[in-house]
């Protein structure tokens, strides 16, 4: 269980889950470029916390994605053009950053 601090590193075993909701957690740092390796993940919740630094492009690698929640933290740049990639998105909150 995460309660507040960075976002764990992953393992092998992680690339097979389906849904992130750390919602609220008071995480801190970035968001790691390996996130993109978890192709099964349909739900990303990261909102409400205080991730900094840009959105990784490997986030485009989340073909299954439905939803991304990364709003309200403290994130700066562009938005990667590899989001583009993910067709299958239904709902998306990049707002407040």
């Amino acid at each position: 269980e995460v309660t507040s601090g960075d976002i764990p590193d992953l393992t092998a075993e992680d690339l097979l889950v389906v849904e992130v909701q750390l919602e609220n957690n008071g995480l801190l740092g970035r968001v790691p470029h390996e996130i993109g390796a978890v192709r099964t993940c349909t739900t990303l919740g990261l909102y409400g916390n205080g991730l900094v630094g840009t959105l990784p492009a490997a986030l485009g690698n989340l073909v299954s994605l439905s939803k991304l929640w990364v709003d309200d933290n403290e994130l700066v740049g562009q938005i990667p053009t590899e989001l583009g990639k993910l067709r299958n998105v239904d709902d998306m909150a990049l707002y407040e950053n």
